[in-house]
């Protein structure tokens, strides 16, 4: 049967594939097809004349490592998709960090350019957040930037744009906003972030800057440079 290894080949091309690009359960499909389609050409080459012992022997080494093979590939693909979305989320408020938020917010520019839509940006900062750090100490200044990011995060809707661009600075996109929306928008965002201060007894306040474009601008640098 060892000459028969070769086969390893032409049954993992489908498995690879699947794990890759699949779902996880095609992918068990596929693996399980693989073992037994190389078990049964093993089979036809011998011609029936096998040794029971070392056929079964070698078909469950095979599916070993078939399954082995898909188990690897999708370890390493979730490995590499947590990877590239631990570097695109900031550690500590778990939403887009600044790098992605630069990425989401050229999708979102490109959209509302190429439809005419209007889109508005909202600057938002903590007040007096060193203050903060210096009185109740820098674990609970972290903690308040989590939740007031969990906040804002709650609130986007799908198309929105969330980033914490550094520091107490965080910055929203609403794509298709006018200007009268995106004002009743920052009003019961303020009202929710302060319910929540209030809830963990944290007097502090937010601090919020909007700028409304009737169409949405094609240089999308520019336009948060020009908003700042």
């Amino acid at each position: 049967m060892v000459p028969h290894l070769s086969f390893i080949f032409f049954f993992l091309i489908p498995i690879i594939v699947a794990s890759w690009f699949a779902g996880a359960l095609f992918c068990f499909f596929i693996t399980i097809l693989a073992i037994l389609s190389w078990t049964i050409s093993d089979y036809l080459i011998a011609h029936g004349n096998i040794d029971v012992f070392s056929f079964l022997f070698n078909s469950t080494v095979h599916a070993l490592i078939l399954a082995y093979v898909t188990y690897l590939l999708r370890y390493i693909r979730r490995l590499l998709i947590r990877e590239s979305q631990l570097a695109r989320e900031d550690s500590l408020t778990k939403i887009p960090n600044r790098r992605s938020f630069y990425e989401n917010g050229e999708v979102a520019f490109s959209t509302g350019n190429r439809q005419q839509l209007p889109i508005t940006i909202i600057f938002i900062d903590v007040d007096n957040f060193k203050s903060i750090n210096d009185v109740y100490g820098h674990k609970i200044g972290d903690k308040l930037l989590f939740e007031a990011a969990q906040v804002m995060n709650e609130n986007i809707r799908k198309n929105d744009v969330i980033g914490r661009l550094g520091g107490d600075e965080f910055c929203l996109i609403l794509l298709s906003a006018d200007r009268e929306h995106a004002l009743m928008y920052a009003i019961n965002l303020r009202n929710k972030l302060n319910e929540r201060m209030l809830k963990h007894k944290w007097q502090t306040t937010f601090s919020m800057g909007i700028v409304t474009y009737a169409v949405t601008p094609p240089d999308f640098l520019r336009a948060i440079e020009d908003s700042r």
